[in-house]
């Protein structure tokens, strides 16, 4: 198949059977895993209730990502609220893991897998807004609403106070 010439478009996929078994497989397992690693850490691990980020121990403001770990295990614990309060993206990112390990199952019992056609479809929009959505919150949590970090916001050590800490 040759690619398409100027003004024209590649030809839709018709949905139908995967044709790697051996992909489903992996999107199964690697999301029952993310899964089950995320009640072992809610029940079996003891967080602690600091944080643990090096960014925000150099720039005393939380990083993107800060407080999803301890948002995912609250939420998995049943502390809907405490996982909000933690990071509001924490239930998002686990209900892509459960779509991902259904798309997996389904993929390996029926042949199709949806989940996984709606992100060959839609992904980078997906990605998109999921990326816009991880900084506008970073933002408003680092900078704009200090008080709905998961950690206290403050003076951080900054690069030549975090290299003093590696030699002591």
């Amino acid at each position: 198949m040759s690619a398409p010439g100027p003004g024209e478009r590649w030809p839709e996929r018709a949905p139908g059977p995967v044709t790697d078994l051996r992909a489903a497989w992996a999107r199964l397992v690697t999301g029952a895993a993310a899964i089950a690693a995320a009640f072992v850490v809610a029940y079996v691990v003891d967080l602690p209730e600091v944080s643990l980020c090096t960014f925000q121990a150099i720039f005393g403001r939380p990083c993107p990502g800060c407080g999803m770990t301890r948002s995912i295990t609250h939420l998995v614990s049943g502390d809907v609220v405490g996982s909000l309060r933690l990071h509001p993206l924490g239930i998002v990112l686990f209900g892509a893991a459960l779509l991902w390990t259904a798309g997996g199952l389904l993929a390996v019992t029926r042949g199709r897998d949806p989940v996984w056609e709606l992100f060959e479809r839609r992904g980078v929009w997906i990605a998109g807004a999921l990326i816009v959505l991880l900084f506008g919150l970073w933002i408003v949590r680092a900078y704009v609403v200090p008080e709905w970090a998961p950690d206290p916001v403050g003076e951080g050590l900054g690069w030549r106070g975090a290299l003093q800490g590696l030699w002591r």
